[in-house]
């Protein structure tokens, strides 16, 4: 899967999820207690330099992929929420030269449309959930020069640059398969190196303090209080190192 996703919009991936920080027998980059010497102390860092780039190279691309998928579950399931008799969306590779998708038209299961960029766009600029992205940011996450995302959800026509189309089919794409992550990328799995470690303990420090703002708030919603509260308790235990 390609990995040029900062031309697309919007710029991002919102990440969350508990992490569980293990000890790993990888190199710790940028802890090193001196600095490296030998020509084979050297390629020692310059080895786990590579190694640390190449997991990161595929979180990344595992990462670009879910986003991508979210991103057409939300855009497909906000459409079928405000147009119930939508079957399918058609988008196209932007004119503009940039690498997105545009999104063209609506219609319903006859083919009669519902909704045309060419006649009126306002459609497409509605922003479906509170403050979000509205329908187009969620279709500029989609990848023209990759089509996995598409995978059993989309039919392609059209080969022209800028003249390239796909029909989403709407109730389709809101289940559309999201890509199996590998135990050594699945942060839920994975062992950490120790920057990496430091890295989340410090998150998680930040995090605390971010949480207890929250339950400080008078007008925070009283039903996910009791949820956050669970949270930040164990994620307090998980720092002081307590019952261990």
């Amino acid at each position: 899967m390609t990995t040029d996703t900062a031309a697309r919009q919007p710029k991002g991936i919102p990440a969350g999820g508990q992490f569980a920080a293990t000890a790993h027998t990888e190199p710790a980059i940028g802890l090193v207690s001196s600095e490296p010497q030998s020509a084979s102390e050297h390629f020692g860092v310059y080895f786990a330099h590579q190694e640390l780039l190449r997991r990161h190279r595929e979180q990344a691309e595992v990462l670009d992929h879910m986003h991508q998928i979210q991103s057409l579950r939300c855009l497909s399931s906000a459409i079928l929420a405000k147009y119930p008799d939508a079957a399918v969306l058609r988008i196209r590779e932007s004119e503009d030269g940039e690498n997105q998708f545009d999104l063209i038209s609506l219609a319903d299961a006859d083919g009669a449309l519902l909704e045309l960029s060419l006649d009126d766009d306002s459609w497409t600029m509605e922003e479906p959930y509170l403050t979000g992205p509205d329908l187009r940011e969620l279709a500029w996450a989609l990848n023209p020069k990759d089509d996995s995302w598409a995978e059993g959800v989309a039919e392609f026509h059209g080969g022209r640059k800028y003249t390239r189309m796909a029909d989403i089919n709407l109730k389709a794409a809101t289940q559309a398969p999201l890509p199996d992550v590998s135990p050594q990328n699945d942060p839920l799995t994975r062992a950490f190196a120790a920057q990496e470690q430091k890295d989340l303990i410090e998150s998680a420090n930040f995090g605390i303090i971010t949480i207890q703002d929250c339950l400080d708030e008078e007008h925070y919603d009283s039903d996910k209080k009791e949820d956050l509260e669970e949270l930040r308790d164990r994620v307090n235990t998980l720092l002081t190192n307590k019952n261990r």
